[in-house]
């Protein structure tokens, strides 16, 4: 018994040939596919602390890191660039992070967010609220000085290579958002980027 007919054998090439081209389509979409994040409208409408990392690339390191307290503080961040990490990406891939259109809208709080497109960033998002009269105790402190001296420019890219990293938030993010809105946004490589806050409230005596 054939397993397949006779009439079947004839349809088979030419729906292999009419297969072949869209075959080669997906093959491509495949090679050229993006790397992508993004965060889609009316993803956060509520209240209270949201932290939010969104990356597209490689050897990124992001951070929110906040203390809440009657006496809170932070410290400072040590952070050491590693130059010997190369890129193991593909040269022609884009990578896109996007932030859709009221995204955070209504939101009420503390909300922290780090968008990068690239490859060895450092972001971070830092702050401190605190219920004491003394203001010393919530300063929080970013990057030190030795860890700036190791953040040099770097060639910059071609045009052509600049139009693969794409970071995006609409304008309409935040509409109507109340609170502490932190956003980092880094578009390439080798950046470093830190938000910081510090907040005193009343004690209530």
């Amino acid at each position: 018994m054939d397993i397949i007919s006779r009439l079947h054998r004839n349809i088979l090439p030419l729906s292999l040939t009419r297969g072949i081209p869209l075959g080669v389509l997906l093959l491509a979409a495949q090679s050229y596919a993006d790397d992508s994040s993004v965060i889609g409208s009316h993803v956060m409408q509520g209240a209270g602390r949201a932290s939010i990392n969104q990356a597209a690339g490689d050897f990124n390191i992001q951070s929110n890191s906040h203390a809440i307290g009657h006496s809170a503080s932070i410290q400072t961040i040590n952070y050491i660039l590693s130059p010997q990490l190369t890129s193991q990406s593909e040269p022609n891939k884009q990578r896109i992070t996007v932030i859709d259109s009221q995204a955070f809208a209504l939101f009420q709080g503390l909300a922290s967010i780090n968008q990068v497109s690239g490859e060895q960033n450092m972001q971070a998002n830092i702050g401190s609220i605190a219920m004491d009269s003394t203001l010393e105790t919530i300063m929080g402190q970013g990057l030190n000085d030795d860890a700036l001296t190791q953040v040099s420019s770097q060639l910059a890219p071609s045009s052509y290579q600049l139009s693969y990293y794409q970071a995006e938030i609409a304008p309409d993010s935040f509409l109507d958002a109340q609170g502490v809105m932190q956003v980092n946004q880094i578009s390439g490589n080798n950046n470093v980027a830190i938000n910081q806050f510090s907040l005193q409230l009343p004690s209530g005596n």
